[in-house]
């Protein structure tokens, strides 16, 4: 749960919670994550009280969330702390364990080598939400969370070593920022990955490849270049069944009388 940032220019370093949380007995078989995606704080003036909106929407869904995983592109700018500091206050008011999964935006630097493995260009995301990539297991279910922005041969690694321990068989849920690529939904297709789950192309798609759901979600806060409206994803998990249902955000309930219409008997 404790991830240290090390400053290697400044020779500092800060430790940062990022939002797992060892729990005293095993969750339920039947749980609900809540998958947000593409906040961009700092893109659209006044933005964050929409943000809080559908936070307070989500915080009323009944059962609880057990998870929220918000899928990358969280700050418009990642070279600019002041919308990290937005996000981390928008989120403060989430009442289930928030993890956060790197997008391209989040980036201090977008324009670079991606083979050097240098870590100085996500100094800003490390420093306030953590690492780029790892992995936990919630319930029965083995979740990773990767840079899609930065997937290298050091990280491409790791995931082959990760899913190298985790015993075979283990039900597999992917999140991640850019939509999976065919090689990679041939990779994990090897294994018993149930869902891969996206943003970044700010609009909604739900497809199905050698076994895998492909869920990609439109942001929250705004609409998608796609029509669809701001919202969040609801995934439902009871035992090996997932099914999943979009959530419209900033819609209020109300009940009109339409007919008979007033003052006809």
């Amino acid at each position: 749960n404790v991830y240290t940032y090390v400053d290697y220019r400044k020779g500092s370093e800060q430790s940062i919670t990022i939002g797992l949380r060892e729990r005293s007995r095993p969750p339920p078989k039947q749980f609900t994550i809540v998958q947000i995606s593409d906040i961009h704080v700092g893109k659209i003036p006044n933005h964050l009280p929409k943000i809080i909106e559908d936070i307070e929407e989500i915080n009323k869904l009944i059962p609880a969330p057990a998870l929220v995983l918000a899928t990358g592109d969280l700050v418009n700018n990642g070279n600019v702390p002041a919308q990290y500091h937005g996000y981390v206050t928008a989120m403060a008011e989430l009442n289930s364990p928030l993890i956060n999964v790197i997008g391209n935006h989040d980036y201090d630097i977008w324009n670079f080598d991606r083979s050097d493995n240098r870590i100085d260009r996500t100094k800003h995301w490390e420093k306030f939400l953590g690492p780029r990539y790892f992995s936990f297991d919630f319930g029965d279910y083995h979740i990773l969370c990767l840079d899609s922005f930065n997937y290298n041969n050091m990280q491409k690694a790791w995931v082959e070593r990760d899913l190298s321990l985790i015993p075979n068989g283990q039900p597999i849920l992917v999140f991640k920022h850019n939509l999976p690529r065919k090689e990679q939904l041939d990779f994990f297709a090897r294994y018993n990955t149930k869902a891969i789950f996206s943003g970044h192309w700010h609009g909604t798609r739900e497809v199905r490849y050698k076994g895998i759901l492909n869920i990609n979600s439109a942001p929250l806060g705004f609409g998608g270049i796609d029509l669809t409206a701001r919202g969040f994803r609801m995934i439902n998990i009871d035992g090996d069944s997932i099914e999943f249902d979009y959530r419209v955000g900033g819609i209020e309930k109300l009940l009109a009388v339409v007919s008979p219409q007033p003052g006809s008997t």
